[in-house]
Formats: C-alpha cells, sequence, structure tokens
C-alpha cells in the first residue's frame, strides 16, 4: 500500500476500522485513569528518557482483546469523544509486527539531538504527527512507520 493512502485520508471510525486497527495508544496527560484503568497497558517511556516523564503515553494491545471485548471498547471510546470531546484513544495503529511495535514506538519516542542528547519526541499525538508527511522524505516517513502500516487519529476538524 502507498504510504500517501494510509497516511492521508480521512476514515470514519466504525466498528470494521476499528477491528483492524491491532493497537492503541492512550495520552494519561488528556484522558482520565479511570476511563481506561480496566484496559492492559504498556507504557512507552524510551529507556533514555526513563524517570523523566510523569505520565508517558501507554500501548493498549487490542489484537488481545476479544472481538465482543473490542467492539465494548469501541462503544467507550464513541461516548468518551461525544462527552469529552477528544478521543479516548490519541492514536490506532495496525501491524504485522507487533513483537516490534513497543521497542520501535519508545526508540522513535526518544530521538537523539546533536549536542542535547536523547529528547522526548511526541509522535503518538496527532497535532505533531500530522505535520511529518511534510517535513520528512519518504524515507525518513517510512522509518517512522516501522512495523507499523496504518496510522489513525481524530481530526477534530473534519469530524473523522
Amino acid at each position: 500500500m502507498d504510504l500517501d493512502t494510509h497516511v492521508n485520508a480521512p476514515i470514519d471510525m466504525g466498528h470494521r476500522t476499528f477491528l483492524a486497527q491491532t493497537h492503541a495508544i492512550i495520552d494519561p496527560t488528556q484522558v482520565a485513569a479511570a476511563c481506561f484503568a480496566d484496559l492492559s497497558c504498556e507504557p512507552l517511556e524510551p529507556v533514555e528518557l526513563s524517570g523523566y516523564l510523569r505520565q508517558p503515553p501507554l500501548l493498549v494491545a487490542l489484537d488481545a482483546m476479544s472481538r465482543d471485548r473490542r467492539l465494548e471498547v469501541l462503544d467507550r471510546a464513541e461516548l468518551h469523544l461525544r462527552e469529552r470531546g477528544r478521543p479516548l484513544f490519541c492514536t490506532l495503529l495496525a501491524c504485522n509486527e507487533a513483537a516490534h511495535l513497543r521497542g520501535h514506538l519508545r526508540h522513535l519516542m526518544g530521538l537523539w539531538r546533536p549536542g542535547k542528547g536523547r529528547v522526548w519526541f511526541r509522535v503518538h499525538d496527532p497535532r505533531v504527527f500530522r505535520h511529518l508527511r511534510w517535513l520528512l522524505t519518504p524515507a525518513q516517513m517510512a522509518e517512522v512507520m516501522g512495523p507499523v502500516h496504518a496510522w489513525t487519529w481524530h481530526e477534530p476538524l473534519g469530524g473523522t
């Protein structure tokens, strides 16, 4: 699939689209802990920045849930968006290599900056990610994507 296809195309989230996603990222600085307390989450704190982030983003393995549980989580996510005006998941990911996903994201979020060392890169944040396509070359964008073949987020201006 062409990278432009899955980076730019607006998608109305329905159950088929949601069920095609293997992982989700929660930004605990944007979502109350009670809203995801029952979900199994892994922190995405880069090793080099360990202890610096109070609330690192959290990775949720959607593909580890039963279909019924995933549909329940989708209903919850839709209710969260309607009631609170922001998504439960800041990012949804489709990945065929789940074993490498967490390490890839953790490495990506702790970028090396010459003269500064490791710096925090909020790639999971849609306000950051949406600009990467015009900032990065196709090869750099492919490196950001790594094992992810679809990166989806809520676009408030388009309502998608």
